[in-house]
Formats: C-alpha cells, structure tokens, sequence
C-alpha cells in the first residue's frame, strides 16, 4: 500500500471514529438515564399529589376525576410535534421505571404517555386499573384530509362494580362519560379494542366500546396443515382507505396450538376487513391474505399460507457473504501475481 492510500484510509477512519464518537455523546446527552434531572425531586411530588387525592376525595370516582384534571391543569402537558421532541419521547422508553418522571420533566406527552402518568397516580391512590389501547380507527371526518394513522391508549378503572373508562388523553371519566364516547360522539370506526395484560398478552374489550361487533375466527394453514403462533394482521377498510387495528405496534395476535385465532371486529356498513397471516422459519416468510366482511355474530376464514418471500437478512447475509469472497479471491490473486 503506497502512502496516498494509506493517507486515505486514515483519513476515513478518523471521519468514522469522529462520526461515531459524536452519535454516542448525542445519545447519552439525550438519555435519561445518563443525565441527570430531578427524579428525587419529582417523586417527592408525587407522593405529595397522591397524599393530596387521597385526603380530599370521598370515594374512588372522585380520585379519578382529581387525578385527570391534575394532568390536564396542573402539568399543562403538550405533544410531541417536533423531530427532537420526539427524540425525548424515545428516551422515555429507556428510562423505565422511571418514565413517568421523565415525561412529567420534559412536560410532553401523547395519549399513551398521559395514560401512564394516570395509571402511576391510581396505582399511588389504590385504584384498580388496567390498560386499553386501539391500534387504530377511522374517523369518517378525516378521510381524504388526513392520512395519518391514529391509534389511542388509555385507562379503565373499577368502579361501582364495573369497569369504568378513564381518558386523561380525551378528558373523560365516569360518570359523565362512558365507552359509547368513541362511536357515538366521535364517530370514529374502531375495529378491535384490546386490553394489555403485564404478561405480554393481550384481552378483548370492543364489545363494550363497539355497539355492534362480531367474532371472526381465522384458521391457517400452510400445506394442508394448521399453523400455531402464526402471526395475524387486520386492516378496517373504509371508503378505500386501510387502517391497521390489529397486529400495529400494540396489538399482537397470534394463532394458537390448532392454528386458530378468534378476534371480535366491529361491524359498520360499507367496511370491510383486510387480513393477513405470515409465519416465518430460517430463511422464508410465508403468508397469505383474504378480504372479509364482517356482518354475523360469528364469521370464519381459512388462509392458505401460499405465498413466500425471502427474509431481508438472508439476502443480506447472501450479499455479504459475495463481496467477502470477493474480496478474499482479490487477495489471494494480488498474493499469487507477487
């Protein structure tokens, strides 16, 4: 190797040393977990809230209403718009446990930050809750303006023997409002709603925010035979425009040991849904898809896994693999000719 390409090797490895070294900074500047804010000082005010709720509230409805107006008055939260805001927002994720005190810091907040702040404060004021989330939903208003894809989170808590919705996001709490809000004041189209277990999995709830709904069992099967853990993923289409409600970055279906999945949908006229079954091994992704309408109590639909495609990192590995042995037939043929 002659001087001018060794200069030029240095040269791109200091640029790569520089480029590398000043993405780790930025990454732990950014991060909570390496810089410093005042948890102590956040916690001790939490704790302070929480005894304050819990002093001047009757029963647990009134703790529900206090803890959504402290969030909506008391923190004056505001969204995550901007690319570097939205950087904060993933830095909640890595700060778990501490995420709550994170948000309340950087005083941003989606719906499914506010729901955890929520549920931080129930949790503080001995309510029982548990967390409900959509993956998305059609807001007939918005088709053709607007085509970004909207999910939503937030809480239920039990109250009066029933479990009762609770929104810091949307301001809504019982008794004044309950599940019909979305369908019936919003009219948003929700296919599927869901609630998150501390497990991983997932329950079902849409009947009681969706006034007519039915349950479509989905089979799989790929060479004549039932496919368990196969993955299931639904699109609400209205109007020809897909929404994902089921298998987004909430809601994971999968099929079970007979390769059967039942999922409730919601049922609206001119709608119909988009749904998608893939299993994986080593080096293929397998699938198949099927358009249905849901207009039963029960409906059913078998998907033959028939289609496959190659996974990125095999082509990838295969690609890598080609410029290595290039490069090492290069080697060897520059060592022969010397």
């Amino acid at each position: 190797m002659n001087k001018r390409n060794m200069v030029c090797v240095l040269l791109i490895c200091s640029i790569v040393c520089v480029i590398t070294l000043a993405l780790i900074y930025v990454d732990l500047y950014t991060c909570p977990c390496h810089c410093y804010y005042p948890k102590t000082e956040i916690e001790q005010y939490l704790n302070e809230t929480s005894e304050s709720i819990i002093l001047n509230s009757e029963n647990d409805t009134e703790k529900v209403h206090r803890i959504i107006a402290w969030e909506n008055k008391e923190l004056r939260l505001t969204p995550f718009i901007k690319r570097y805001q939205l950087r904060l927002r993933q830095r909640g994720v890595c700060s778990s446990p501490d995420k709550v005190h994170w948000y309340i810091y950087v005083g941003k907040a989606y719906c499914g930050e506010r729901a955890i702040i929520f549920e931080d404060m129930a949790k503080r004021t001995n309510l029982t809750y548990r967390r409900v989330v959509i993956d998305g939903y059609i807001d007939p208003e918005k088709i053709g303006t607007d085509t970004r894809l909207y999910n939503h989170r937030w809480s239920e808590v039990w109250l009066d023997d029933d479990w009762r919705i609770a929104d810091s996001g949307c301001n809504l709490s019982y008794p004044e409002d309950n599940q019909s809000y979305f369908t019936l004041e919003k009219g948003w189209l929700i296919g599927h709603v869901a609630i998150l277990y501390d497990n991983g999995t997932f329950g079902d709830r849409t009947d009681s925010y969706v006034n007519r709904t039915g349950k479509l069992i989905i089979q799989a099967v790929k060479d004549g035979e039932s496919i368990k853990d196969a993955e299931v993923s639904i699109k609400l289409t209205y109007m020809n425009h897909p929404w994902t409600v089921v298998g987004g970055n909430n809601i994971k279906r999968f099929t079970n040991d007979s390769g059967l999945c039942g999922i409730n949908l919601g049922i609206y006229d001119d709608a119909y849904y988009m749904v998608k079954v893939n299993d994986k091994d080593i080096f293929y992704e397998y699938f198949g898809r099927e358009n249905v309408t849901i207009a039963n109590e029960t409906n059913y639909l078998v998907i033959e896994l028939d289609e496959r495609k190659i996974q990125w990192w095999t082509t990838a590995l295969f690609i890598g693999t080609f410029i290595l042995a290039f490069f090492v037939i290069a080697v060897f043929r520059k060592a022969i000719r010397r």
